[in-house]
C-alpha cells in the first residue's frame, strides 16, 4: 500500500499497541509518514488486539480525533 498512501487526503488516525507484533509501531510510523494528513498514536503496553485488550484506552484518542476532524 505504500505507493498509494500519499494519495489519501482525508485525515487518518493510525493507532497501534506498543507491543503489536503483527503491525508493529515502526511499520505504523511508516504508514503515518506516508499519509499526508495523519496522526500516530501508540498505546503503551498493548499488543495487536487493542480493542479487545483495552477499549477504554482506545476510545479517548479515537474520540479526540473524531472531534478534531468533525464537520
Amino acid at each position: 500500500m505504500a505507493p498509494w498512501l500519499n494519495e489519501i487526503g482525508q485525515p487518518c488516525l493510525v493507532l497501534t499497541g506498543e507491543n503489536d507484533g503483527g503491525c508493529n509501531p515502526r511499520l505504523n510510523g511508516q504508514i503515518a509518514q506516508s499519509l499526508p494528513n495523519s496522526e500516530l498514536v501508540i498505546l503503551p503496553g498493548l499488543r495487536h488486539a487493542i480493542l479487545l485488550e483495552a477499549a477504554g484506552q482506545v476510545a479517548p484518542p479515537v474520540l479526540a480525533f473524531l472531534r478534531k476532524h468533525r464537520g
